[in-house]
């Protein structure tokens, strides 16, 4: 398996452009970011935003179901951006999160037969031992939760959590002389078939992939810059159709899982009780979230929205029992998502109850994802909704890990 290969080609950058599209459809919504890269104080430019509300059968729990649909409100998306900024953009990065998107911890140690220097090949193929580690633990994971052997998924990105030579922490073992190493990364891997399906999306488009980031990997790295490097806590990505859990310990990610309920679910009760289109019970559930519904309709709103938040919640308790070898998670819990702009979600998700079955270290608290602390993020407009902060820091974490230090 060329996993390593493939993760060189996705970080060579093609610097033809400072603009670029940062696309997530992994919602009931088509999300696009429209960014600029300022090599002349080297910060990002987020220059517009734009969402189109997808059609529910267009895209459920991680599978492309209406290729054609998608492709017809990106390039919708687009004809609205160009018309605002009359700008040529070619360039695209793609957000991508759970059930397509999977990450694990994976440590590596290394014995060597003399202290002599690092050369590229030992360092290859020291990488590569960590990476079939982390593709077979994955697999094992995956065959726990649903008999799947062999996934079929290629590796994306693979971020340093440690680096040791002879017990000292290193930035890169290539170089370095010792003769005892240990290498810990966060490594992700993406469904084989989503990303040929995004891969058949951008050419109908014209556009050419950058890179194809996890949400969980940007929305961490995004927190250690504003926050501290060594990060314990839990992101919880509440989607359309999914809710992702990513546990996150020593500034990597352990592991994520995700349980196949989330907003758009709320959405088809509220359609069902109060009869009315889809699209219509998704307008009333925003009005909802704002509070903007009279005290009449707002409690009749409520009432089907805590009857599906206890199935939720339900499955969200299974989720963490289901996280082995975890002896305690970190009490900070940050929501991004759609799903995560409903009042009662927090209300639900910080109740005691069902926070005794699982063992935190402390009570659980949310914790504000504040981007205004990223000093190379320059934004036109405020951040209104937390599903937009995934294509944002997306971008972001493209520019910083990728981007600016090739321009």
């Amino acid at each position: 398996m060329e996993i390593f290969k493939n993760l060189q080609n996705l970080l060579k950058f093609k610097n033809s452009s400072p603009y670029f599209y940062t696309i997530d459809i992994g919602s009931d919504s088509i999300k696009v970011v429209l960014s600029e890269i300022k090599k002349e104080d080297f910060t990002l430019k987020i220059i517009d935003s734009i969402k189109i509300a997808q059609d529910e059968n267009a895209f459920h729990n991680g599978k492309i179901l209406d290729e054609a649909s998608i492709v017809g409100s990106l390039k919708e998306a687009f004809k609205n951006l160009n018309l605002k900024h009359p700008l040529k953009v070619t360039n695209c990065v793609f957000s991508v999160s759970a059930p397509n998107s999977r990450t694990i911890m994976s440590t590596l140690k290394v014995s060597r037969s003399s202290k002599a220097v690092i050369n590229e090949e030992e360092h290859s193929e020291i990488m590569h031992k960590l990476l079939d580690t982390a593709y077979s633990s994955l697999s094992q994971f995956i065959y726990e939760e649903n008999l799947q052997e062999s996934p079929t998924v290629e590796m994306i990105d693979a971020q340093p959590v440690f680096i040791t030579c002879d017990g000292r922490p290193v930035l890169d073992l290539e170089g370095e002389e010792g003769s005892e190493v240990e290498l810990c990364y966060s490594v992700s891997f993406a469904e084989s078939k989503f990303l040929e399906s995004i891969s058949d999306i951008s050419k109908k488009l014209g556009l050419e992939i950058l890179s194809i980031i996890p949400a969980s990997v940007a929305i961490l790295n995004s927190l250690k810059k504003g926050k501290k490097e060594k990060l314990d806590g839990v992101i919880l990505n509440i989607g359309a159709s999914s809710t992702e859990a990513v546990v996150c310990f020593g500034g990597g990610i352990y592991l994520n899982k995700s349980l196949s309920i989330g907003g758009a679910d709320i959405t088809k009760a509220l359609s069902k009780q109060l009869k009315v289109p889809y699209i219509n019970a998704e307008k009333i559930k925003r009005l909802y979230s704002l509070g903007k519904l009279s005290d009449k309709d707002s409690a009749i709103v409520q009432k089907v929205i805590l009857n599906i938040l206890n199935y939720w919640l339900a499955g969200v308790e299974e989720l963490f029992k289901n996280f082995s070898g975890v002896k305690a998670f970190a009490p900070e819990f940050y929501l991004v998502g759609g799903g995560s702009d409903l009042p009662d979600i927090k209300e639900q998700l910080f109740e005691e109850p069902w926070t005794k079955s699982i063992p935190f270290k402390s009570n659980p608290e949310f914790k504000k994802i504040d981007v205004t602390k990223l000093k190379e993020l320059e934004l036109t407009e405020d951040i209104k909704a937390s599903e937009d902060l995934i294509p944002l820091l997306t971008a972001y974490h493209y520019f910083m890990s990728k981007g600016m230090k090739h321009e």
